[in-house]
């Protein structure tokens, strides 16, 4: 059986919230250079070794982070695109 003009009006809509999803990691992977550039800037920059560990702490922290968010994001996406089979299924 084809698909209705609503069900592939919902399949687009879905198509174009997975591509704003994948921008959004991208946006995080973006950050995630930033923040190393960041930190190897400021690890150059400082002598103190317990500013460096204190440093070295913040970058751990803001990766465990912007990794689950990406994490997040990818499950969001398999979500989503579990929805279109779901559609594409019952027509």
């Amino acid at each position: 059986m084809a698909l209705t003009a609503s069900q592939k009006q919902s399949i687009e809509s879905y198509k174009y919230q997975i591509e704003g999803l994948k921008g959004e990691i991208q946006r995080y992977r973006d950050e995630k250079k930033r923040v190393a550039e960041r930190t190897a800037r400021e690890l150059k920059n400082t002598t103190d070794s317990k500013k460096k560990e204190q440093i070295r702490k913040s970058k751990a922290t803001a990766y465990l982070q912007i990794s689950n968010s990406i994490e997040s994001l990818k499950k969001a996406i398999e979500r989503t695109r579990g929805y279109i089979q779901d559609i594409r299924s019952r027509a």
